[in-house]
């Protein structure tokens, strides 16, 4: 089979050669693009999660404890803040997360998110009914959390989802509720029987 030639003299093969060269300098500047991009969000995250390993070492604060994003502010005066919240460079919301936990950039519908936060406490409630022997009506307190080794609260002694609504931590029959966002259900939830607890 003869090979078709081009008046400029190129045959298919070198053509698709020729094709496949520049498809893949376009793929790797594209990479690098994206790369070089993301750089400076890297950058604030790794500020970020610095500056609150140093604040849990100064203040003696335990794993998944709350602190307030002024403390933060206060050992980072450069983050950038939008009404009131610490943004990317690529104007995504970060969620700072709680000590032990990394920062992200916040790209998800935000009742999603706070219900994943949600289903946590309900598991952390769950840890505290069994080491604590809590019945079905009852409502853990905060140092019943802490006990599970949950430490949720800042120094106000209220819990705040990622976006500063109030968590109102409930019974352990009932799941949490935030004050910005609908509850959702939650993780399984425990019965009288499993839990040991007594019926109502």
């Amino acid at each position: 089979m003869a090979m078709k030639r081009y008046k400029q003299g190129f045959t298919d093969i070198e053509v698709l050669i020729l094709a496949a060269i520049v498809l893949l300098i376009l793929a790797s500047a594209t990479a690098l693009f994206l790369e070089a991009s993301n750089q400076p969000c890297q950058d604030l995250h790794r500020q970020i999660d610095a500056a609150k390993n140093r604040i849990a070492m100064e203040d003696g604060l335990r794993f998944g404890h709350y602190f307030s994003i002024g403390r933060l502010v206060a050992v980072l005066p450069e983050l950038p803040l939008k009404d009131g919240y610490v943004v990317c460079p690529h104007g995504y919301r970060v969620y700072l997360g709680y000590v032990g936990e990394l920062s992200i950039d916040i790209k998800e519908d935000e009742s999603v998110s706070c219900s994943n936060f949600l289903e946590r406490i309900q598991s952390a409630k769950i840890i505290a009914a069994k080491f604590e022997r809590l019945r079905w009506n009852d409502t853990p307190t905060l140092e019943q959390l802490c006990n599970a080794d949950y430490d949720l609260a800042g120094a106000s002694g209220t819990i705040h989802c990622p976006w500063g609504g109030v968590i109102t931590i409930g019974r352990i029959g009932e799941p949490p509720t935030c004050s910005l966002h609908a509850s959702r259900p939650t993780a399984e939830q425990p019965t009288a029987e499993k839990e040991g607890g007594a019926e109502q």
